[in-house]
């Protein structure tokens, strides 16, 4: 991709999360809230990054992923509100620049960018443009547009908020039955949809989540003690192909000239190692219970049709734990079996699937 020009250092705040690049590498970068109060000093990294999610109870250097390690289990997420950023060598803070919540609902207008079918970007509220793949039915066979529409959310790295943008971007698409589509998915892509659903997009027609989980913390370290098998192997998956180069369909986009595709991979230099970071969370803490899923399904409005096989080799079955926690949504059908993780897709779920969109 070619040496990287390091100019003056860029802020850029996301859901809970600020991102720096273009630094001098090795800048020591020291983050400041709105009340002029110190939060963290990080480092930036040898292609001058800096990203922060967690951050200390009490101001600390964080020279390294050591140092992020020690204070997951004492920390919290970065909160919203504006920020400062400091360094020696420069007698202007960087900044402001705000860090999101949530519940913090761009304008309405950034919905109105058009999806061509085929392979495009979607811009989200932060400014991040995420990749999308629109695809139509036959129209021999179907006709024109609108269709019914549905998202399949997935990439292992969304945040709930950007789903919410997802959502209502595609509502938007004249090419969309009634400006209300709806979510479909198996594994992460059905975990997904029940924190996106959480959010509550106005134009969100149903979700159905199959063969999901009810807590990251616990599908981890399930018992208290951490799950070496499928987990870890996931785990481990997920950092090779969140690496520089880690999937093969990215590098060819950016071989043919995508340069939205090459500038997303810069900011690789601050992945984080996701199995060293579960481990550090060896016991449950607060901060944790916001990403428990059962304590946000409460919250979902629309109707919803979740699967799950008791013998779930990759995920087991505390999915089950949840399923009383639906109260907000106005129809609920849970289909639950003997079988395994892609049993979700089996002939016994699809059919009552149809059934269910039938009858309701």
């Amino acid at each position: 991709m070619g040496e990287r020009t390091i100019g003056a250092p860029q802020l850029q705040g996301g859901v809970h999360t600020l991102t720096i690049s273009d630094a001098e590498p090795g800048t020591h970068l020291r983050v400041v809230d709105e009340r002029g109060r110190d939060v963290v000093t990080v480092v930036a990294d040898h292609a001058g990054n800096a990203h922060l999610a967690f951050v200390p109870d009490e101001h600390t250097l964080l020279d390294g992923p050591e140092a992020l390690v020690a204070i997951l289990g004492t920390g919290d997420t970065l909160r919203a509100g504006t920020y400062e950023v400091h360094d020696d060598t420069r007698a202007v803070p960087l900044g402001p620049v705000r860090v999101l919540a949530v519940d913090e609902h761009p304008d309405p207008a950034l919905y109105e960018q058009p999806l061509e079918e085929g392979f495009g970007y979607l811009t989200v509220r932060d400014g991040v443009q995420l990749s999308a793949m629109v695809r139509f039915p036959n129209a021999d066979l179907y006709g024109p547009p609108p269709y019914p529409t549905v998202i399949e959310y997935s990439g292992y790295s969304p945040q709930a908020a950007d789903g919410h943008d997802v959502v209502e971007t595609v509502a938007r698409q004249p090419w969309v039955l009634h400006g209300r589509p709806g979510m479909v998915g198996l594994s992460y892509p059905g975990i997904s949809q029940l924190y996106v659903a959480a959010t509550r997009p106005p134009h969100l027609a149903a979700i159905a989540p199959m063969s999901v989980i009810d807590d990251l913390w616990r599908q981890q370290w399930p018992g208290g003690v951490y799950n070496s098998g499928f987990t870890r192997a996931w785990l481990a998956m997920r950092d090779r192909q969140t690496a520089v180069g880690g999937q093969a369909w990215d590098l060819r986009r950016i071989e043919a000239g995508d340069q939205v595709a090459a500038d997303n991979q810069r900011v690789r230099t601050q992945n984080f190692d996701f199995e060293q970071f579960g481990r550090s969370m060896e016991n449950f803490r607060p901060m944790l219970e916001a990403r428990r899923a059962a304590e946000l399904v409460d919250r979902i409005e629309v109707p919803v049709y979740l699967t799950g096989a008791w013998q779930d080799e990759q995920t087991g079955s505390r999915f089950a734990l949840m399923l009383d926690r639906f109260e907000s949504s106005p129809h609920v059908r849970f289909n639950l079996f003997n079988g395994h993780h892609p049993d979700g897709y089996s002939p016994m779920v699809v059919t009552r699937w149809f059934g269910s969109n039938r009858s309701s």
